[in-house]
């Protein structure tokens, strides 16, 4: 090979090389070019998904605490709605004590020794069945006298409803009858044919359990106050006002004198989970439920 053809090759390899370096090299600046953008972009998707997941956070949160409202108005309102001001004990910002009722019987007989044998209905069944002692029984001299307001007695119930049967109730012949044991009842008090009440005492309150507030029922019976239930939570603390009652007067106003009350106004708050742009700390429900009266010389 002359020498001239061999200078021509080296110099056509070197050639070669310098174009396979030259391609090396750009795919290098390339690479250089793309990580920090790749970087970027992984850094940015990464955002993306922790922002979406405190999104879902918030909206489960705030879909919970939402649905944890509806539910302590459900209660609520369930419980209040068949009360008359007298049923109410007591109220404050965090608290409402009141006589809930089981359920309305009709009185067919009373023994002065202290029972009382009432009819209801086949549906009456089931609550009849949970009457214990300590609730209580509200009776009203019956016929009421043509103008005057009727009369409520109360006697404790103290113990539990015997077994349903078919008897004489006034006219009817053949009604469902139970008999609820009483305390004694004073001797000459007229009170058959009239509805009796039954109730028991019931609150909700506001408490603290560990670091969370929530809304709590308890009922009471002969040997105190049960438990507290918790109802529905966490709401906010009391600074928070996470619970707040009121009894209003037939023109809205805020009053003390529980007598004159027409209803009860109920809000309930809970803590709203934090998100971007939000500027509310809180859900709320905010309900008023209206108490039933008694007409002067009505039925009760």
């Amino acid at each position: 090979m002359s020498g001239h053809h061999r200078r021509r090759q080296r110099s056509c390899g070197g050639y070669a090389n310098a174009g396979g370096r030259n391609s090396i090299g750009f795919t290098l600046v390339e690479l250089l070019v793309a990580l920090p953008l790749t970087t970027l972009v992984a850094a940015a998707a990464a955002l993306l998904l922790v922002r979406q997941a405190q999104h879902m956070r918030a909206a489960e949160s705030r879909t919970g605490g939402i649905r944890e409202l509806r539910h302590a108005r459900l209660a609520l309102e369930t419980d209040l709605a068949p009360l008359r001001p007298q049923d109410i004990a007591s109220i404050s910002d965090s608290l409402i004590e009141f006589r809930a009722q089981l359920g309305i019987v009709r009185l067919c007989g009373t023994d002065p020794g202290g029972a009382l044998t009432v009819s209801a209905n086949e549906s009456d069944r089931a609550w009849l069945s949970t009457v214990r002692a300590g609730d209580i029984a509200t009776l009203w001299h019956w016929p009421v006298p043509s103008g005057s307001p009727p009369v409520a007695i109360t006697t404790a119930i103290t113990g539990p409803a015997s077994a349903a049967t078919l008897g004489r109730c006034g006219a009817d012949s053949s009604q469902l009858r139970w008999t609820l044991p009483t305390n004694a009842l004073a001797p000459g008090m007229r009170f058959v044919g009239a509805p009796a009440h039954i109730q028991r005492d019931t609150r909700y309150s506001h408490y603290r359990s560990g670091t969370h507030w929530w809304l709590g029922r308890r009922t009471r019976d002969a040997s105190g106050w049960d438990g507290v239930q918790p109802v529905a939570g966490p709401l906010r603390n009391a600074a928070g006002r996470g619970m707040r009652v009121r009894a209003v007067d037939a023109q809205g106003n805020e009053t003390l004198w529980l007598d004159s009350a027409a209803a009860i106004h109920v809000e309930l708050r809970v803590t709203r989970a934090v998100t971007r742009g939000s500027r509310a700390t809180y859900d709320s429900a905010a309900f008023a439920v209206s108490l039933r009266g008694t007409p002067a010389g009505g039925r009760p």
